[in-house]
């Protein structure tokens, strides 16, 4: 059977071997700092210049609601490998509204400078159909703003609370 942690070292103090109760006692302690640091890390391990400040948006096509739209933010500076959760990134609501979204939901992006990419995937039932007239592209955009390299679409986060320009996909 297992004893208490507390017990094993007040017992190796008792039984005349302090290097094993200061090495227990080491090990514990550096059990807690890692279990704090952890905790304090929920963004990914990703603080200070990527402290994320909120961020929200509207996308439209046409004057209707880019619904299901995805948006990533794709840092103009920075490499995949600085981003290991992924980009900040949202899908556009029934509304055409955009919430985004870097480490947790709602908690925006880092401040800094973003190509916008935009894929809209076809609708699942038009994706199923067998008729000819029914299917869509797989990208309802044609892969016009889907890569930092095809979009023109940008955006500058700041330091406060940032709304994105409007962002109308229908426009050349």
């Amino acid at each position: 059977m297992q004893r208490p942690f507390l017990q094993r070292v007040s017992q190796s103090t008792a039984s005349g071997s302090p290097y094993r109760a200061a090495r227990l006692l080491a090990m514990w302690g550096a059990a807690m700092w890692s279990a704090v640091m952890l905790a304090g890390c929920s963004d990914g391990g990703l603080q200070g210049p990527h402290a994320c400040v909120p961020v929200t948006g509207k996308v439209m096509y046409a004057a209707h609601p880019a619904a299901g739209a995805q948006v990533s933010l794709v840092p103009e500076v920075a490499s995949p490998a600085d981003w290991p959760l992924g980009y900040p990134r949202g899908t556009v609501a029934d509304d055409g509204s955009l919430v985004i979204s870097t480490f947790k939901p709602g908690d925006g992006a880092p401040i800094g400078a973003y190509k916008i990419a935009v894929y809209w995937p076809a609708t699942p039932i038009a994706a199923q159909s067998d008729r000819e007239e029914d299917l869509e592209p797989l990208d309802r955009l044609y892969g016009k703003f889907s890569t930092p390299a095809t979009s023109p679409l940008r955006a500058v986060i700041e330091p406060s609370s940032t709304e994105l320009s409007p962002i109308d996909l229908s426009l050349p």
